[in-house]
């Protein structure tokens, strides 16, 4: 008895099984590529779509560049330092009366002897000041000497360019007599000192200079 050799496969079983093994690959990439994470972004990436973050309160921009403002309101000559010559010390005869609380300054007369005819007095304006005013109130303690005649001149110095000072006279009282006052102003426009020269009749007496004050530039 002879056996009949079997009859090959027909050609669509191959295609299925091409078919399934290729269905079967796909799904497993899908899944691998499901569950494989992202690689992480770059620092730069990062950067660029981070926003930035705040712990609270109001941002506050830089101050702006720039030099030391000038002052925004009046000066008084008492509270600035004297860059050149000396104060006196208000009497204390007049100190507490009325006529002498405002922001008194006082200036000594001179001797009067050879050498010494002025009394100076000198502060560092560096161009910050456009104008000085006060009250002038001459003070002589003695009785014989209350019609002494004394000069008070506000001098404006300009730094020149071998650094010394041009000095120009922009103010001066000369009718001011002891027991009584009168204003003087000046222009200190430009100006980067202020000088006051004090000029006598008799000496022993004092000038008084009230509400003396600087209006500042701008």
């Amino acid at each position: 008895m002879s056996s009949t050799p079997p009859a090959p496969r027909p050609k669509r079983d191959m295609v299925a099984l091409i078919s399934t093994v290729a269905a079967v690959v796909g799904v497993v990439v899908a899944v691998l590529a499901w569950r494989w994470p992202e690689a992480p972004p770059s620092e730069q990436d990062q950067k660029a779509v981070t926003a930035p973050t705040t712990t609270g309160g109001t941002a506050t921009s830089p101050a702006p560049a720039g030099g030391t403002p000038a002052p925004s309101a009046a000066a008084y000559l008492d509270a600035l330092p004297v860059k050149g010559g000396s104060l006196a010390e208000v009497p204390r005869k007049i100190r507490d009366q009325a006529d002498y609380r405002s922001h008194p300054i006082a200036v000594a007369c001179p001797s009067n002897q050879i050498g010494d005819k002025a009394t100076e007095v000198t502060w560092q304006l560096d161009r910050n000041y456009v104008e000085f005013h006060a009250d002038v109130r001459p003070y002589y303690p003695a009785a014989g000497e209350q019609r002494a005649v004394t000069y008070v001149t506000a001098l404006k110095g300009v730094r020149q360019r071998d650094t010394t000072d041009k000095f120009e006279e922009m103010g001066s009282q000369k009718t001011a007599r002891p027991g009584g006052s009168a204003p003087i102003s000046a222009d200190l426009d430009g100006g980067d000192t202020l000088t006051l020269k004090i000029e006598c009749q008799y000496p022993g007496g004092f000038v008084i200079l009230t509400d003396a004050r600087l209006v500042p530039a701008g």
